[in-house]
């Protein structure tokens, strides 16, 4: 694969020397950034533990997702 600004890497999980261009991990970053607003205002509205409960476990996810992102970009 070609070695410039638009290319993109990936043998693995992140942490495994796997890289991504830093325009690309923003746009994911922001498409995920809609799933984030929509489970905190779940969390924030369930009626419910388990909903709440839930809506962590996701927030979490979508969290660990994006640094993962950011950390590929600045390999």
């Amino acid at each position: 694969m070609a070695d410039d600004a638009s290319s993109v890497e990936m043998s693995g999980g992140a942490g495994s020397g796997a890289r991504i261009d830093s325009v690309l991990a923003h746009d994911l970053a922001n498409v995920l950034a809609a799933a984030l607003a929509a489970s905190r205002i779940l969390q924030k509205k369930a009626e419910s533990d388990e909903t709440r409960e839930l809506a962590e476990i996701v927030l979490r996810q979508l969290d660990k997702a994006v640094s993962s992102i950011y950390e590929a970009s600045n390999e």
